[in-house]
């Protein structure tokens, strides 16, 4: 009987994890994308960023109405 209790327990700790963790991921939709080729804020050398291979990465800048 305690184990059945234990693994409900724990069945139901792990429900209301996941279910927090699904309902603090805020969804962003794209709305619209333009490219800005007279944009020069991805060529400033403190924005270069290198992935694993040490290849320059794609700067994407991201504007929302989100505040904080």
């Amino acid at each position: 009987m305690d184990r059945r209790k234990y693994l409900l327990l724990t069945v139901f700790a792990v429900f209301l994890f996941v279910f927090d963790l699904k309902a603090q991921s805020p969804e962003f939709v794209v709305t619209s994308f333009t490219h800005d080729a007279n944009n020069l804020l991805a060529r400033r050398a403190d924005y270069k960023r290198l992935d694993d291979n040490d290849e320059p990465c794609a700067l994407i800048l991201v504007r929302t109405a989100e505040e904080g």
